[in-house]
């Protein structure tokens, strides 16, 4: 699983409001500067994460953003999904079944009679890497 630009400056970010009281409040230009992130991509990410509720935003000329949570009960999950969506793992378009095919239908009936077909159980394997990213806190990236 490769996670985007945007998912590397959401974790960097939430990483130096770790470093605070989860309600400290940190301007944008503070975490732009600290992480050498740009504002405008950051300002959209920052813009993304307290929409999903892992920060609350503070308008205002002395506004800016600060935790809405402790580090431990915001997951790595919150985080990516907060930033790109649900995670997906796996498309749901699958390639057209062999036995669609005349000769792949013969050669199936064969390969059946010899031995069961084994098949990649993608549910539980999305299932089992989204329970991990559930389970994984930015408490837990601190350490």
């Amino acid at each position: 699983m490769l996670f985007s630009k945007k998912v590397d400056y959401a974790l960097r970010a939430l990483l130096v409001f770790s470093r605070y009281d989860p309600t400290h409040v940190l301007s944008l230009s503070a975490i732009a500067e600290a992480e050498a992130i740009s504002k405008p991509v950051l300002s959209k990410v920052l813009q993304h994460l307290a929409r999903a509720g892992v920060l609350r935003a503070h308008p205002g000329r002395q506004g800016g953003y600060s935790l809405w949570r402790a580090p431990r009960r915001i997951t790595l999950r919150q985080i990516v999904e907060a930033v790109e969506g649900p995670i997906l793992l796996f498309a749901e378009r699958r390639p057209p079944a062999l036995t669609e095919a005349p000769i792949a239908a013969e050669a199936e009936k064969e390969s059946s009679e010899e031995a069961p077909q084994a098949r990649l159980d993608y549910q539980s394997l999305q299932g089992s890497i989204l329970l991990l990213l559930e389970r994984c806190s930015l408490a837990d990236l601190i350490r």
